[in-house]
Formats: C-alpha cells, sequence, structure tokens
C-alpha cells in the first residue's frame, strides 16, 4: 500500500471529481494528461466508492465568525505552530482539504459558503486554561481543542457522519519513472 507518492506526479482523476482528488491528495495538483502517467510510471488506476466516517464542515448557529478576504491571489496557509493556524484567501473546501490530513479523515464543505476568507485559529488559549484548571477532569486532546476552537472562534463544527466516498484506488506504480 502506498501512503505517500514522493514523485512529482500529476494528472486528472478519471471518473472523479475535483473533490476526490482533494479529499485523497490534499494540496497536490494533478494536470498532466493520462497517458503521460502511463508511460512514465506505468500507473493503473480506478475510482472506487466506499462509505466511510467522514466529517462534514458545517456552520453554526451563530454564523461564521470570519471575514470576507479583500485582496486577491492564491490561497495561503501558514502554520504558526501546532496550535495556530492563518489563512488567506481561502474557499471552506480549501478548509476543509486542509484540516483533513491531520484528522486523519476527509473532511467535506458543508457550510455553503461560496467566498474567499481569511481566517485564523489559536487553540493555544485552550491549553493554558487546561493548565490552570483545578476541576480534576483529564485535560482535552489537540484534535478536541481544535473541534472548540473552530466553534468558538471561526462559527463552524465538523460533525460525524458516513458517507460515501469516491477513493482513487492504485493498481500498479512503477518505483522508478521512465525517462521522457
Amino acid at each position: 500500500m502506498i501512503h505517500r507518492l514522493h514523485h512529482a506526479v500529476s494528472g486528472t482523476v478519471e471518473g472523479g471529481s475535483v473533490q476526490t482528488a482533494r479529499v485523497i491528495f490534499g494540496e497536490r495538483r494533478w494536470v498532466t494528461s493520462r497517458e503521460r502517467r502511463r508511460e512514465r510510471f506505468g500507473l493503473k488506476t480506478h475510482i472506487e466508492q466506499k462509505e466511510m466516517q467522514i466529517y462534514a464542515l458545517t456552520l453554526t448557529k451563530g454564523g461564521p465568525k470570519f471575514k470576507e478576504s479583500t485582496d486577491e491571489g492564491p490561497p495561503v496557509f501558514d502554520r504558526g505552530g501546532p496550535t495556530m493556524l492563518t489563512a488567506h484567501r481561502v474557499t471552506m473546501r480549501d478548509l476543509a482539504t486542509q484540516i483533513s490530513d491531520p484528522l486523519k479523515r476527509p473532511v467535506i464543505d458543508e457550510t455553503g459558503l461560496q467566498g474567499r476568507y481569511d481566517i485564523r485559529i489559536d487553540v493555544s488559549g485552550y491549553l493554558l486554561d487546561q493548565a490552570n484548571s483545578t476541576d480534576g477532569n483529564p485535560p482535552q486532546d489537540l484534535m478536541s481543542l481544535l473541534f472548540k476552537g473552530l466553534q468558538e472562534q471561526l462559527g463552524i463544527k465538523l460533525e460525524s457522519k458516513k458517507e460515501n466516498v469516491d477513493l482513487l484506488v492504485v493498481d500498479h506504480l512503477e518505483k522508478t519513472p521512465t525517462e521522457n
């Protein structure tokens, strides 16, 4: 089983949507032709649907607590350490893709928001609250703090549910690509 592909591979996903490629491959872009992949890597794939646990990114009752971006340019993510994420000019789909990897589960945008946004989340304050707490409750893990931060700081939440997801299945791949 291949978990990460360390070659600069690009192409199109047959029979799958752009969302499929983003859920499975994160920010990697698949842009060259199918023939080139076949030739250079001996790559053979197919799309399979599988029911699996996902997170749906939705709005809280109070709605979003972030502003639409006012400048042009590509989306940019900046991690200010393990407890902070700043994003500029991102769609909710971009955000869903970004947080899928650390959650180890696909995240699907179901917010209905169509714009590009500037977002900042910092859960370090929650860690300080836990350290200073004397209520006897066990500390929360970082993922629980992320869920709390998304709701309180951004007005969005993650809901766990089962859904059919398109998976790109690699049937064959050569370790060493052939020459151009």
